[in-house]
């Protein structure tokens, strides 16, 4: 609840799409169920193991915002993370996203660099209503 309204959020943790594939599209599946059955302002964010040029990404792509293309800046690789134990290599791929539908826009989204021991580096985004909603009741 905010002093506009009601936003639904939906955190998710997808399963990996390459050993499960199966499990991985139905739980893209029903995000866009969810998000086509709430009513008004979504973010939609987590960990969606995936990538922008895959088929469950683009799934979503057709009906929400990602605020990284929208506000970030270069890749936004996030995985691996050196507690994934895969060497020196760095990330170079983003598997994480937040989405989002109107009356917002993306102000700002980024990496942060600092993992807390998690295999991926963590994602954020600044998200403020546009110039013409100032209420969505």
């Amino acid at each position: 609840m905010t002093p506009n309204g009601i936003v639904n959020l939906i955190n998710v943790n997808t399963p990996r799409g390459l050993s499960r594939y199966q499990e991985h599209w139905n739980a893209i599946v029903a995000y866009v169920e969810a998000v086509n059955s709430l009513e008004g302002p979504l973010i939609l964010s987590g960990d969606f193991n995936t990538t922008s040029q895959s088929r469950s990404y683009a799934l979503i792509d057709k009906r929400l915002n990602n605020a990284h293309w929208e506000a970030g800046w270069s890749f936004g690789f996030n995985f691996p993370s050196p507690a994934r134990k895969l060497g020196a290599i760095m990330p170079f791929v983003r598997i994480d996203h937040i989405f989002y539908s109107k009356p917002f826009v993306a102000v700002d989204a980024g990496t942060l660099p600092i993992t807390g021991g998690s295999d991926h580096y963590p994602i954020f985004a600044v998200l403020a209503l546009e110039a013409s909603a100032k209420t969505w009741e």
